[in-house]
């Protein structure tokens, strides 16, 4: 049950679509993206709340993990941090603010 509400969360989806609209992210996976089941939290108080999130993605060129933390405020959703990681690579790419991080 916990894995469907975190999956079914706008927080989730809010992810999953700026990772498939991503242009660093359709280039290194492939299209079309595939997103995993989320782990993480979720915590809403009213119109606001806080998520961190993380789950797996892949497409026809690679796999890598997301890790998502997003912030609600007046009852909209707002991304503080979308990275992805490939699998078998070094660094963490920042797919909010488009920079290669290799100390991670």
């Amino acid at each position: 049950m916990f894995f469907f509400l975190l999956r079914h969360s706008e927080a989730y989806h809010l992810g999953v679509s700026r990772l498939q609209a991503s242009p660093v992210a359709t280039s290194l996976l492939g299209t079309p993206i595939a997103a995993g089941y989320p782990s993480g939290k979720i915590s809403i108080s009213g119109a606001s709340g806080t998520a961190v999130l993380s789950f797996s993605a892949s497409g026809p060129k690679a796999a890598g993990v997301v890790s998502l933390e997003a912030v609600k405020k007046d009852g909209a959703w707002l991304i503080t941090r979308l990275a992805l990681k490939l699998n078998g690579r070094d660094g963490v790419i920042d797919l909010v603010n488009g920079a290669k991080n290799n100390s991670t």
